[in-house]
């Protein structure tokens, strides 16, 4: 449910697609999510095991800004790239 609304708002609204769906397209951003979220549990956990629970919130702050601007770059250039072919 929530990855079906996450990336048809991505492609309509964040990066303005306006072709149809397509499964690679879906398929790509699923990597992308899962890859996301296992990035964002594993930087946590080294973030907590490295400077103590004393700087989650910080930690915290550091890896959702970096999984962020992470998955934004990948699906702008991967993902939802546009990738038209020259008139011949």
């Amino acid at each position: 449910g929530a990855v079906n609304v996450s990336y048809f708002g991505h492609s309509r609204f964040t990066f303005r697609q306006t072709k149809r769906f397509t499964f690679r397209s879906f398929a790509q951003f699923m990597t992308i999510a899962a890859t996301s979220f296992l990035v964002n549990q594993v930087a946590y956990f080294y973030g907590l095991k490295w400077f103590g629970q004393t700087f989650y919130l910080p930690i915290l702050a550091i890896v959702l800004v970096l999984v962020a601007f992470f998955t934004f770059i990948v699906s702008k250039f991967w993902v939802f790239a546009r990738h038209e072919q020259a008139n011949k």
